[in-house]
């Protein structure tokens, strides 16, 4: 697995696409109207499974901020990376 961080033209916050065999496998964040900070990202829970957010803090790739969305349909944790990993 790849991981590429990159960003949304959107607005210009991080994203951060997942690449299997050079193959798009997925988006780890999402982008939506509210900027979560500088190095912070939106991790996707609702495609990504729940666990995704603990198997990023126990791997050392960042910490929760402990701030969440929870629109009708979905849970978006907002997510504190690290600068380098």
């Amino acid at each position: 697995m790849e991981v590429w961080p990159t960003y949304y033209a959107y607005n210009r916050t991080l994203a951060i696409a997942l690449f299997e065999e050079g193959e798009p496998y997925g988006n780890l964040t999402c982008c939506l109207d509210d900027a979560p900070g500088r190095n912070c990202a939106y991790i996707d829970v609702n495609n990504m499974g729940v666990d995704i957010v603990d198997v990023l803090e126990k791997e050392g790739f960042g910490k929760r901020t402990g701030k969440s969305i929870s629109p009708a349909m979905w849970c978006i944790r907002n997510f504190h990376l690290r600068r380098k990993c």
